[in-house]
């Protein structure tokens, strides 16, 4: 062999050498990439579970108040039922009420009326029936 062809050679073999090292670093970097990424993936997932446990705890937290107040609801209906009732039995007694005064009002009048005239009404009677 030459040197000529030992000097190709060994450029060959330098070039080949350095290409192997370009590959190799660059699988490093491709394996570290992949690493990192896993390892951001991991702490993205962790963070989703996280906030959906929380959210899930929220909505049973929920839920129980809606239940709560639902059975709250529940036991104040008979007491408002209980409450209208009594409110129209109120209406109903106060249109009532001022129905009999104005009732005893007028035949208080009526009364009144009657026994002030009374003297009149007899001797009107009186002259009626003699006719």
């Amino acid at each position: 062999m030459s040197d000529v062809e030992i000097e190709a050679l060994r450029r060959a073999v330098t070039e080949l050498t350095m290409t192997v090292g370009r590959l190799a670093g660059g699988f490093e970097t491709m394996v570290t990439e992949f690493r990192n990424e896993r390892e951001s993936s991991a702490k993205s997932r962790k963070g989703v579970y996280k906030a959906l446990e929380e959210m899930r705890r929220e909505q049973l937290e929920a839920a129980g108040e809606i239940r709560s107040l639902a059975e709250r609801v529940e036991r104040m209906e008979p007491a408002v039922e209980d409450y209208n009732r009594r409110q129209v039995q109120l209406e109903t007694g106060g249109w009532l009420a001022r129905t009999m005064w104005w009732l005893g009002g007028g035949i208080m009048l009526a009364a009144v009326t009657l026994a002030s005239n009374w003297e009149k009404i007899a001797g009107a009677l009186r002259g009626w029936n003699e006719r």
